[in-house]
Formats: structure tokens, C-alpha cells, sequence
């Protein structure tokens, strides 16, 4: 059988999330597909556990440090069907996910891109669509101020276009991606997907939302951090600023947030010192740190991972 879709998943060794997610997909999906899992710093135990588990796999093994970007296109150079879906670990199929988001993006003539909505664990709605982000929105967030108001690209009902796309699952044609040169590797973990989407839109390329498709997103949903959280979310946040801080002017906006940021957090922990606020002081202080040296990301998750593995 001809195989239509390639499944392309990271798993940075954490194969309680595969055995969630892979049988989930099999279970659920009748389209001829292949799946890619890219092994990312996995140990020789878990490893072995998934060629024996899951021997119709094809793993990919990634034992350097790589970020999102780079380990996905590991699998996205070898991928040669019509179409490719992108997939996190910790994300399971309750529903025919695959095949009628497939079905989806046929029927819709300028779609490139079709998405589910993406649920929490606890069933809240993580993404249905993706609104256009711009330099005062991110701005806003960071400094705390929630301003809420309906946008044209989410929420909508039947399929609809949306701006971006989550990474966590997006369907594409392959061709196109490959044509915009998959993932922008100098992103190292967040904003990936978002330059994806607006690359994709600028070139005239559109994604697409399909709202009665739904797919369980378990990310954040426990409160225990991982060994890696500090790097991950240094990196999540400096990744941001590099990718809105495209001129002088923003970078020095830029560097006034951070600043500020810091600055709150060093009073905050003077007169009320949580686990909380130390956390995200000493987040502040690297993110500051690394965009006032222009390092980056990669760099960053690389000096964090090295005080993680001491």
C-alpha cells in the first residue's frame, strides 16, 4: 500500500508520552501513513524498548543537542509522501484525527495548512486557531496586560482560515514545505511555528483550521517542572525577542522589558521570595543576559543543559 501521509514526532526520551500517542494513532487512522519518531537524547534502556515496541517505526536517532526545529527537519529531509503531519509526543487521538484533516485540506482549494483544535488535559481549549501576533501584543503579555478582544482568525466554527499554526499538530503538503525550507533552525525552541506561518503566509500560502477536529495537547498541565525548564523557557522567551526585535528600535524596547522584569522581580523577591518568583528572576536574568551578548538560543540551552547534566 502506497503510504499518503508521513507522521513526523520528537521525543526527547520520554517514551511514557510515545506509549500514550502511537497506539492512539494506529487506533484511529485508516489513511496509509508511515511515522518518523525522531530519538532525541534517548537512552540506550528506552531506546531498545522502542524498536521493540513499536517495530513498524522508523527512529531517527538525534544524540546531539538539537532544538525543535533542527530535530524535526532531521526527519523532514527523508520524507517523500504528498503530505506530512507534524506531531508532539504528548498529544493522543480520541477521534479519526489524521484522516479527516486530511480530508479537510482536499476539499479546501487554497489551504496548505489544516489544524485541529488542540485541547488541554483537563479539557480546557489550548488553540482553536491562532490570532496574527505582532510587537505591541507581545509586549503586552510580558508585561502582564491581558487584553482579550475576538479575532477573525480563531474561534470560528466549520473550516476556517486561521494566521498560525500550533507545532504541536498541523497537516501540510510536503512539497510546500520542503519549497520554504521546512523549519527556521535559528529558532531553537519557540517562536518556530509562528515563522513558519507567517513565512508560509507571505508567500501565499494559507492554513486552515477545521473546528469539529480534535486533538488532546497534554503539555503544562502538571505543575512539576522538568529538569529542563529553565533552559527551555530562557530559550522559549529569547527565541521571541530575536524574532520580534528586528530593529534597533524594538531590540531597545526589548532590552527595557527584560530590564523591567528583572528589576520587579528582584523587589518582589526582597519582600515576598517564592519558588515562583525566584524561578522566573533568575529566567529574566539569562534571557536580559543573553540578548544584550546577542547569544543565542541554541547557545543558551546549551550552557543551561550543561549545569543540568553537572
Amino acid at each position: 500500500m502506497i503510504e499518503t501521509v508521513s507522521i513526523v514526532i520528537v521525543c526527547m526520551n520520554r517514551l511514557a508520552n510515545l506509549d500514550r500517542c502511537l497506539p492512539s494513532i494506529e487506533r484511529y487512522t485508516t489513511t496509509p501513513h508511515c511515522i518518523y519518531v525522531v530519538a532525541y537524547l534517548f537512552s540506550e534502556e528506552n531506546l531498545e524498548k522502542l524498536r521493540l515496541g513499536y517495530p513498524y517505526v522508523h527512529i531517527i536517532l538525534s544524540n546531539e543537542v538539537r532544538g525543535f526545529s533542527e530535530n524535526n527537519n532531521l526527519a523532514l529531509a527523508k520524507v517523500t509522501t504528498p503530505y506530512t503531519f507534524v506531531l508532539n509526543d504528548d498529544t493522543e487521538f480520541t477521534e479519526p484525527v489524521l484522516d479527516n484533516l486530511l480530508h479537510a485540506l482536499e476539499k479546501t482549494e487554497d489551504a496548505t495548512v489544516m489544524s485541529p483544535v488542540l485541547y488541554r488535559g483537563d479539557g480546557s481549549v489550548q488553540f482553536h486557531g491562532r490570532r496574527k501576533y505582532t510587537f505591541p501584543s507581545f509586549l503586552l503579555h510580558h508585561m502582564g496586560i491581558r487584553i482579550t478582544f475576538p479575532s477573525k482568525y480563531e474561534n470560528k466554527s466549520g473550516i476556517y482560515k486561521t494566521y498560525n499554526v500550533s507545532g504541536a499538530a498541523f497537516l501540510i503538503y510536503t512539497d510546500v514545505f520542503k519549497k520554504i525550507g521546512f523549519f527556521d533552525e535559528s529558532f531553537f525552541f519557540c517562536p518556530e511555528d509562528i515563522a513558519l506561518s507567517t513565512l508560509l503566509n507571505r508567500n501565499g500560502f494559507y492554513c486552515y483550521v477545521d473546528s469539529s477536529v480534535r486533538i488532546m495537547h497534554y503539555e503544562g498541565i502538571s505543575s512539576h517542572k522538568t529538569e529542563l525548564f529553565y533552559a527551555t523557557t530562557s530559550v522559549a522567551y529569547l527565541g521571541e525577542s530575536y524574532y520580534f526585535g528586528t530593529s534597533k528600535i524594538r531590540r531597545s524596547i526589548l532590552l527595557m522589558l527584560w530590564s523591567f522584569k528583572v528589576l520587579v522581580f528582584e523587589i518582589r523577591r526582597i519582600f515576598h521570595c517564592t519558588t515562583h518568583v525566584a524561578d522566573y528572576l533568575y529566567i529574566y536574568k539569562q534571557v536580559l543576559r543573553s540578548y544584550k551578548r546577542k547569544v543565542s538560543p541554541k547557545a543558551l540551552f546549551i550552557e543551561e543543559y550543561n549545569k543540568v547534566k553537572r
